[in-house]
């Protein structure tokens, strides 16, 4: 069995949201689970997928959704444009993530193929990376995409304009946060009771299969108004805890309870609200909720 979970980010959830974000948690387990299951009709059962692959894909979703904080639908920088970043690892410490990259359609997928790219032993014995920003992060993504088509590979990984990632709703946010920026002493209205802070969220999932590992990552747009070349949260996850006052946890455990396998899902958040999702093969209907203290 596969085991899969995801999470909108741990923030300010509005109850005039809650059906969009559900729906889009719902799209990324099964999406994320669309490939795994019996690859043929016979009494031995094969899987099309990984945990990395069941990450990789569900986070891409998220990424899409423009009511999240991650890909399309980012926060906007400072100079109102979209800088992602993006982590992915698995139970053997592989690992692979971008910063402020710019122009990437799927900034998960980017820190998959760098998370590949780590594995591949270099001809002159150097040192492969396992983060690249900006746009080192980008040329890296265009030449990956290059080696794809040459190779005839279908995975490649979508470049597009920059401009192009910016949803209307991040746009009007940015607008209006960044006048009362320019104007804090003018007249500006100051009578919405929304804070900047409110819409830091980031996205994530973790799979995993019995008798395989377990895969992990994270994709965010980080804050609003962030310096351009900001890197956020997302990139320490593979060195250190992070110490803040307003987080979220979502944890999945997979262990033997009488000789056979139960998963058992906790989150935790010290912020108004956290929204999560899980699924299963076994179980393809996903689960929702949206909590509050």
């Amino acid at each position: 069995s596969m085991y899969i979970a995801v999470h909108g980010g741990a923030g300010i959830h509005s109850y005039t949201r809650e059906k969009e974000i559900k729906h889009a948690l719902r799209s990324a387990c099964r999406e994320g689970l669309k490939n795994h299951g019996p690859s043929d009709s016979s009494n031995q059962i094969s899987f099309n997928s990984t945990p990395l692959d069941v990450v990789s894909d569900a986070i891409a979703v998220l990424e899409d959704d423009p009511h999240l904080n991650a890909g399309y639908g980012s926060n906007l920088t400072l100079n109102g444009t979209v800088e992602c970043d993006a982590a992915i690892m698995d139970g053997h410490s592989t690992f692979g993530s971008v910063g402020a990259v710019s122009g990437v359609k799927n900034p998960i997928r980017l820190a998959r193929a760098i998370l590949d790219y780590s594995k591949v032993p270099d001809s002159l014995g150097r040192i492969p990376p396992l983060t690249l920003v900006s746009e080192g992060a980008h040329s890296f993504a265009v030449s990956e995409n290059t080696r794809h088509e040459q190779e005839q590979a279908t995975n490649a990984i979508e470049t597009v304009p920059p401009e192009s990632m910016i949803s209307p709703k991040a746009k009007d946010e940015w607008t209006k946060w960044k006048a009362r920026l320019d104007h804090i002493s003018s007249d500006i209205d100051m009578s919405d009771p929304t804070s900047l802070t409110d819409i830091q969220d980031t996205v994530g999932a973790v799979a995993y299969r019995i008798g395989d590992t377990v895969a992990a990552g994270v994709s965010s747009g980080g804050i609003l108004l962030k310096h351009p070349g900001r890197l956020g949260e997302v990139l320490p996850c593979r060195e250190r805890g992070v110490v803040a006052p307003d987080v979220g946890i979502l944890l999945l455990l997979v262990e033997q309870i009488e000789g056979k396998p139960s998963a058992r899902l906790w989150c935790a958040f010290t912020t108004p609200s956290m929204a999560i999702a899980y699924a299963s093969s076994s179980r393809s209907k996903p689960a929702v909720i949206q909590r509050y203290p």
